[in-house]
């Protein structure tokens, strides 16, 4: 797939919604099969608790990609709260 037909899919566009509610960004990552999503800085999603959170878009088929953002999207809407001590080790704040 292509990264215009990746980030002009209705999935992909709502996770970029969810995550800009928290002022995340979303990242492809290589190659386009892996999307992330990073918490802001000083932050950290509160599903997992880490400041990014990937998953693979597998194949690379359209299925995969929604299965992944509809993933990442429940991760998201959990929110943020502030970075953990470990967080803020791993990333280098």
């Amino acid at each position: 797939m292509s990264f215009k037909t990746i980030t002009g899919s209705k999935s992909f566009k709502a996770l970029e919604s969810e995550v800009a509610s928290h002022c995340g960004e979303v990242d492809l990552l290589d190659e386009l099969e892996t999307i992330a999503i990073d918490a802001p800085h000083g932050r950290q999603w509160i599903d997992t608790g880490t400041a990014t959170v990937q998953r693979s878009r597998s194949n690379g088929t359209h299925s995969y990609t929604r299965e992944a953002c509809s993933e990442l999207i429940d991760i998201a809407k959990q929110g943020t709260e502030p970075a953990s001590k470990d967080t803020i080790e791993a990333m280098g704040w």
